[in-house]
Parts: structure tokens; sequence; C-alpha cells
């Protein structure tokens, strides 16, 4: 309704003139006001700070160690830690970080949270904490406490045990892989052990096996073969009866006394003989010594008989000297026949060899055919051992390097939240904050009279002022008298306000 271009005149108008109900209304609003204020006020407030030394600008995480967005984008460092330390602060129960912190604060009355117990310091100081975002690398914990020296402690309590808690969450999260790796290494050397005992079980049930097992068996079969032939070599020629002495008799003719001398020193079959013999000696004897059933010596063998049977049908002739003719024993049918002996247990024993050799043949044949499968089995079995070592090998540095690893973890961790200052409790009364909230009241005052005084004068439908002529009438109002403005001031009453009233009619005629 007020249309007037000055409206500060009309503030000033209004107040003055309700300045009664202002006074009022302010002593009302601001004494109980400041009362409340300063009984509130008694008490102690602390602050901790903790400082975000190494989060990563770009690396933003979440409370449980992924992507820490919501709804809005992306969190900050520090309202991350902030909605951390909020959840903490909900394990409110014995054993929990709440009861940690009460022991780490040390107070000289403890807070107890044993099941119980009902104290009720556990409540004031779930509601009187409080956590605040500073800044994207700074938050900061607050509450307040009836003592100061109380309440200085649970502050530093809480700041020193949110940063052990997450010193060693980041700990036991590097731990956990060598935990696992440690377990995964036993496991492992289990299977190496087990790896390792089944090849020394194959390699004691084949000793024979190994890398040239296949060229040895081969080149062992061959010596058989070789023995082999020559053994049936010596049974075909050299028969039971195949030495036996060619002589037709046993014994020989003599003269008489003495026995028949012949000259055989002299003959060729003699000599022949003898160089025979000394060739097979030769042969036979030294470093390089063959064996006598060898060909080459058994060749020599065949020489030597027929070279003695030459040498017998020589001394069968006609003796140098005379005398009576006798028979005697022929010593080289004895010798012929020892010799026939000798030859008899070479050819058993050859037929013996033989059928020895027979079954190792038929043995190494067998074997040589089963011998591949053998080796691809050994070859498994190392391979299968080279691999679970590889394995344990490649655990145990990984293991090594998680060790390493969860040293470093802990040292950033632990360099990561850093405390800020020192924490100090303030009191919350004083002459500066009294002063502070007393203004505070009376400003609140002055602003609830304000809006008292603005809802009188709009719902008070006095006429006071030229403009609020022009609105009732929609005529302009060109002067007014002296007397007119004096009628229409604020000390009018009633009666002379309802009178102006009855005379405004004739006023515009």
């Amino acid at each position: 309704m007020y249309r007037r271009t000055n409206i500060l005149y009309r503030v000033v108008d209004a107040l003055f003139r309700n300045r009664n109900l202002v006074l009022i209304t302010m002593l009302c609003v601001a004494i109980p006001v400041a009362l409340l204020l300063i009984v509130k006020a008694k008490g102690y407030t602390a602050t901790a700070a903790i400082r975000i030394a190494s989060e990563g600008d770009g690396m933003k995480t979440l409370a449980g160690g992924g992507l820490n967005t919501d709804q809005t984008g992306w969190k900050s460092a520090s309202e991350t830690h902030v909605a951390n330390l909020t959840t903490l602060l909900v394990d409110a129960k014995e054993g929990g970080f709440v009861d940690d912190v009460f022991k780490r604060a040390a107070l000289a009355n403890p807070i107890s949270m044993a099941p119980g117990v009902d104290d009720k310091r556990v409540g004031a100081f779930l509601k009187s904490i409080s956590m605040k975002n500073e800044q994207d690398k700074l938050f900061s914990i607050s509450m307040t406490w009836d003592n100061p020296e109380e309440c200085k402690k649970l502050v530093q309590a809480v700041q020193e045990q949110y940063i052990y808690e997450q010193v060693t969450a980041k700990q036991r999260a590097s731990e956990s892989s060598a935990t696992f790796l440690k377990s995964q290494i036993d496991q492992q050397e289990q299977r190496v052990n087990q790896a390792t005992s089944a090849r020394e079980i194959f390699r004691k049930k084949y000793p024979e096996i190994g890398p040239t097992s296949h060229e040895q068996a081969l080149d062992y079969l061959q010596v058989l073969q070789d023995r082999l032939r020559r053994d049936r070599a010596i049974v075909a020629e050299g028969g039971e009866g195949a030495l036996l002495p060619r002589t037709e008799s046993k014994y020989i003719e003599s003269e008489g006394d003495p026995a028949p001398t012949f000259n055989l020193g002299e003959t060729p079959a003699q000599k022949h003989l003898m160089e025979l013999q000394d060739k097979r000696n030769l042969l036979t004897s030294g470093a390089g010594a063959m064996r006598k059933d060898s060909d080459e010596v058994r060749a020599l063998d065949r020489q030597i008989d027929q070279a003695r049977l030459d040498l017998a049908r020589e001394r069968r002739q006609k003796p140098v000297g005379g005398g009576t003719r006798r028979r005697v024993p022929n010593p080289l049918y004895a010798e012929m026949m020892s010799e026939a002996n000798r030859s008899k247990l070479t050819t058993r024993s050859a037929k013996a060899e033989i059928e020895d050799i027979t079954k190792q043949i038929v043995a190494l044949d067998k074997k040589l055919k089963e011998l591949p499968k053998l080796q691809n089995e050994m070859e498994k079995l190392d391979i299968r051992v080279n691999s679970e070592q590889n394995a344990l090998g490649k655990l145990r540095d990984g293991y090594n390097n998680a060790l390493s690893q969860a040293n470093l973890e802990k040292e950033k961790a632990s360099q990561t939240l850093k405390p800020v200052g020192q924490v100090v409790a303030v009191s919350l009364s004083g002459t500066k904050k009294s002063i502070t909230m007393g203004l505070i009241s009376l400003l609140l005052g002055a602003v609830v009279a304000g809006l008292i005084v603005a809802l009188r004068e709009w719902s008070d439908p006095t006429i006071r002022y030229e403009t609020d002529i022009e609105q009732a009438l929609d005529i302009p109002v060109l002067t007014g008298l002296p007397d007119t403005r004096a009628v229409l001031t604020p000390k009018s009453v009633n009666g002379r306000s309802k009178k102006n009233r009855a005379l405004l009619p004739s006023l515009d005629n």
C-alpha cells in the first residue's frame, strides 16, 4: 500500500512511532537468546587436523579401496577420509574403533564399554565428535567436552587411532598377498617333493634308463650278436671229434733200448710247428692279448694241429739209430687227445654261452621295444620336476618381492597421513565471546522487532501521507495546509484522525 518514493523516511517514521514495541521485543528476544548461548557456551572445544601428504592428485580412492565416486561426481581425498572416519565411529562396541580410542586416550577416569556397563559419556562423545572437510587434502576432527584435559586427549586419540588404522589396513592389504604366496609355497614344495620322489622310484626301477640308453642298448646288442656268431662258429667248426688225433694208432714201434731218436730239430715240420706255437704265444700273451676263442687264434690252432700231424708222419719213418723194435705210447697222440678234450670243453662252453646270449638278446629286444615308452615317461618326470621347481622358484621370488612391497607400503602409509599442529582445548566462554554472543542476541531481537513493526504497519489502514490520499481517491494532491499536516502527524489521536477522514471529501471539492 505504500508507494512513497522515500522509503527510508517511512521506515524511520514507523520505527519511531512503534519505539516502545521495538524496545520490548528486543528485550524479550535478545535476553533469552543471550542466556541460552551463554549457558550452551560453557565447556571446551578441541580440534585436530590431518593432512593427506601423498594421495595422488589424479587418483581418487574409495573407502573400501576402489574408485571413489558418488552420484554427484568425484570425491576429494579429504572427503573420502571423513567418510572413512565416520564409518569407523559407528563401531562403538567393545574391541571396536571407539573402544580403541578410549584406551589410547588413557583418561584419568576411563570410559568403559564393557558389556553391562552403561557409561553415559560414550553417547556424549559420539554426539560431540564431528569431522569437517577443510581442503581437498586437509580435514579436521573437533569435539566439545566439559573437561579440557579429557577433551584434548580424546581428540588426539581419535587422530592417532585413525592414522594407525589406515596404516595397518594398508599394511594388512600388502601382507595378505605375501601370506597367500607363503601358503602357495608350502603347497608347491609338497608337489616338488612328490614329483622328485616319483622320479627317484622310477630310476630305481629302471636304472638303465638315461639319455643314451637306446644307443647303449644297441651297442650291447651288437656285442651280443658278435659273441653269438663266434660261439656258433666254434660249435660248427670244433665238434666233439673235430680235434681228435688223425693218427691210426696210439702206439709207435721202437727197435730197442735206448728209445729211437729222431732228428726232429732239422725237419721242416718241426720248424713249422715251433713257429706256429711261438706265433700263438705272442697273440695270447702280453698287454694286447687276444681271446683264445677269437678267429685268429682258432685259425692258428688248426694250423698247429696240422703241423703236429705232419710231424707225426715224419716220426713214423725209419729211426736214425738201430735196435730192437717194440711198441711204445705215442706222445703225440696223448698231446692230441689233451687238445681234443680242451676243444670239447670249449665247444660245450660255447653252446652254453649261445643259450645265455640268446636269452639276453631276446630280453634286450623286448627292452628296446619298451625303451622309447620308458624314456618318454622318464622325460615327463624330468619335465614335471623341472616345472614344479621353476614354479617354486617363481613363488619364492614373488614372496620376497611381496615382503619388500609390504615394507614399502607400510613406510608409504605412515607418511601419507600427517597430523597438523598441536591439539589444544579452548574454552567456549570469555569476554570476547560474550560480547559476540550479546551482539548476536541484540541483532536477532532487532530483526524480530522489525518484522513485527512491518507486519503492524502493513495491517494498519490509517492515512498518513499524501500518497495515501492519491491512492485512496485516485486524484492528485496539489498541496497541503499546515494544519492538515499537523493533523496527519504521528501524534494524532484516533478521534482527530476520524474527523480528518470526515473532512476529506470537502477538501477534495
